[in-house]
């Protein structure tokens, strides 16, 4: 593990386990993460996109909390 701090790094993806859900807090990426873990099995109800309003993600398909 290269721990240098004079090196730029960026977090492209951060999805944490939450109660059981998974919460994607971000993606910088052009992969749609919902629909990988639902290819990967996890259900609609258990993925939260965290990066969003609560009032908005009640309009994604996903859980809201």
């Amino acid at each position: 593990q290269d721990n240098n701090p004079d090196k730029p790094s960026f977090v492209l993806m951060d999805i944490e386990i939450r109660n059981g859900k998974a919460w994607i807090l971000r993606n910088e990426t052009e992969t749609d993460i919902g629909v990988e873990l639902m290819r990967a099995g996890v259900a609609p109800s258990q993925i939260v996109v965290g990066f969003l309003p609560p009032e908005v993600r009640a309009d994604t398909g996903y859980a809201t909390q």
